[in-house]
């Protein structure tokens, strides 16, 4: 009997709804707030001399995400180093090498992502656009491969 007096009536389908939108507005807030700070991080850790290939594959892989999902606003503080840190990868001696094929793919990923998503419609953007797609096709990692093509749907 307890238990039916203090139980909220249940909420209508609508007001659920609008609730999680409501979480996932806070959600997404906090994130572009913590996004330069994490992607700061991850630059630092890129321009370690001593990164083994995987940690750097990631690395790279992060920060091409980070600038899918960021704002322009907020990416644009960290664009240059950035960028920076893909072509670092893809400047490599043996960047296309079979053993840093995977690597340099999940760079031309990144670079492909700056391109797409922080286009600030200025020569460099440009650059970055068609330095993208002279890399193009993607043929050693299948997972990057994907979700680059669908960049393109």
């Amino acid at each position: 009997f307890f238990f039916l007096m203090i139980r909220r009536p249940p909420r209508s389908t609508q007001s659920r709804s609008s609730a999680a939108s409501d979480v996932y507005k806070r959600q997404e807030q906090a994130l572009q707030t913590a996004y330069p700070t994490i992607i700061q991080n991850f630059i630092q850790l890129a321009n370690k001399e001593d990164n083994n290939l995987s940690v750097l594959q990631s690395l790279v892989w992060g920060l091409g995400s980070f600038a899918k999902r960021c704002q322009q606003e907020v990416f644009t503080e960290k664009f240059n180093d950035t960028c920076a840190v893909v072509a670092k990868i893809l400047n490599m001696p043996d960047a296309f090498s079979e053993d840093n094929a995977e690597c340099t793919e999940c760079a031309i990923g990144a670079l492909g992502k700056i391109s797409f998503y922080q286009n600030r419609g200025d020569s460099v953007s440009k650059e970055i656009l068609d330095k993208f797609l002279k890399l193009m096709p993607l043929k050693v990692e299948p997972e990057e491969a994907q979700d680059i093509n669908k960049m393109f749907l």
